[in-house]
């Protein structure tokens, strides 16, 4: 088990889920949980034996120390894509325990790695900025959920992973990160975490309320108590039917209650989820119906302007979240224009 020096949270060992994160005290909507240092970065080159390369003396560069916490991470190596990557060297360029080694700094790699710079095209088409992946030793020991209830950032500031309480969290609840977008159906995600080697069981995935939705219902009917406001009826929570997906009513209901209770940190959380819900529909729907991507993409900036009405309202302008916001504000806008 082993503790940070903030005592935010601890990483302890669980059943069938390896290293796991949990909090250790209470923590606020918006509370900085995180900020790590990039340890290995890797450029997409133009070929295979390029990217190896580069991330081979990257990792080379090291520490022995460092090499071994690397090691230590968890690394999704089936052996259908250990056979694709010896195909892709050159023929007897690596002896077999050489290859062997090589693989698994790969797949720990390609199991940990965050994008930190997304690349950058020229109007011809050819690439003006590399992308560029990293691995973070810290942030490599959070899970996966569909519906996290911690959001990350790696590239407002170059060379840091900063992650933040995207809402309210118990002391003893396991911290989460999302690993993938956050498609509107569950079958979509699960075909994006098969890279990861499992299959997601979060309640999101198996259509059911969370500890949080339990405890916002609970702090509306308080409220309602409070007010003298008992008799008005709570939004539905939706269960879905087979084949059918309760994401989208599950954010909207949370922004509701989110609003009657006025819970600002919490609440620019819930607009931006809703509102890249909206973004990722615009892009299934780009190629297909360009009417009903064009509205969806109007919908997601009209949430991310709400999200930043919020932000303001609680930090300051040069908080990571509301540069954040503002930046997905602009870039929607763009392409918007370019419509």
């Amino acid at each position: 088990m082993a503790h940070n020096g903030n005592e935010l949270y601890e990483v302890r060992n669980t059943e069938g889920r390896g290293m796991s994160a949990f909090a250790i005290r209470d923590i606020r909507a918006g509370e900085r949980i995180l900020t790590d240092k990039c340890h290995i970065t890797n450029t997409d080159h133009r070929t295979f034996g390029e990217d190896w390369q580069d991330l081979m003396d990257n990792f080379f560069r090291l520490s022995k120390q460092a090499q071994d916490q690397v090691l230590e991470l968890y690394a999704y190596e089936p052996p259908e894509r250990i056979n694709q990557v010896r195909n892709a060297l050159p023929p007897n360029s690596l002896t077999p325990e050489t290859l062997e080694s090589y693989c698994h700094i790969f797949f720990t790699f390609q199991s940990n790695c965050f994008e930190v710079q997304p690349s950058i095209h020229n109007l011809d088409g050819s690439i003006h900025r590399d992308h560029k992946s990293g691995l973070f030793l810290k942030a490599s020991r959070f899970n996966h959920s569909c519906d996290p209830n911690l959001t990350y950032n790696t590239t407002s500031i170059p060379g840091y992973y900063v992650l933040t309480a995207a809402r309210g969290i118990k002391a003893g609840e396991e911290l989460s990160i999302t690993y993938i977008p956050l498609y509107g159906m569950r079958k979509e995600r699960q075909y994006a975490l098969r890279g990861w080697g499992f299959e997601c069981t979060c309640p999101r995935c198996e259509g059911q309320d969370s500890e949080y939705d339990e405890r916002l219902q609970e702090a509306i009917l308080e409220h309602r108590r409070a007010t003298g406001n008992e008799s008005a009826k709570l939004p539905p929570s939706r269960r879905p039917q087979e084949g059918e997906e309760a994401s989208i009513d599950m954010i909207n209901r949370r922004i509701v209650l989110l609003e009657e209770l006025q819970w600002l940190p919490e609440l620019y959380f819930a607009y931006m989820d809703s509102g890249r819900f909206h973004l990722e529909e615009f892009g299934q729907l780009e190629e297909k119906d360009i009417d009903g991507a064009t509205n969806a993409l109007r919908t997601g900036l009209g949430l991310l302007f709400r999200a930043a009405e919020a932000a303001q309202q609680v930090w300051s302008d040069q908080n990571i979240l509301v540069v954040e916001v503002q930046q997905e504000i602009e870039g929607v806008r763009g392409v918007l224009d370019s419509i």
